[in-house]
């Protein structure tokens, strides 16, 4: 009896030691409403940036309501926040933005370590940001030049014939 109640032990701290090592801390929330982003209007789209120390999470957000009779108003209303979460202190910090994105803005795929940044796809455009630059390519005659942009465009080239590709 005495040996089952010492094998009882040793499983036990063996458990218990195990346990430990597989120990996965407790989920918290991430505030939008708060500090963190304060002219947060709509959230599109949010996804995980690849070569930070931390993890960072990367938001497509709309930071002034508009509507289609709006746009000739404000087109340009999306921005892109960058926050740093720091697991242990179970916070996260703002680490850089991008603003004056176009209104449409619906979709962000994060690019690997080797480039960085994220591509932002719009019906009419497809940008590419990190913390320090915007680079956009028009794919249709429907994204026309716009005042209060800080990104060039460039148009989509037909490899084929070298024509631009905007008579669809």
């Amino acid at each position: 009896i005495d040996d089952d109640i010492l094998n009882e032990e040793i499983e036990s701290k063996q458990a218990i030691e195990t346990s430990e090592i597989n120990t996965i801390t407790e989920s918290f929330q991430i505030d939008f409403h708060g500090e963190l982003m304060k002219e947060r209007y709509e959230i599109f789209d949010i996804a995980f940036l690849h070569g930070y120390y931390k993890p960072t999470l990367l938001v497509l957000h709309q930071c002034l309501p508009t509507s289609p009779y709006r746009i000739a108003a404000r087109a340009n209303t999306c921005r892109l926040t960058a926050l740093s979460i720091d697991v242990s202190d179970k916070r996260a910090a703002c680490i850089w933005t991008v603003d004056k994105l176009p209104h449409n803005s619906f979709k962000i795929l994060a690019v690997p370590h080797s480039c960085g940044g994220a591509v932002i796809i719009c019906p009419s455009v497809i940008l590419y940001a990190n913390q320090n630059k915007v680079f956009g390519l028009s794919v249709n005659k429907f994204s026309g030049p716009d005042e209060g942009r800080q990104y060039s465009l460039e148009e989509w080239k037909n490899e084929e014939d070298g024509n631009n590709n905007n008579n669809n």
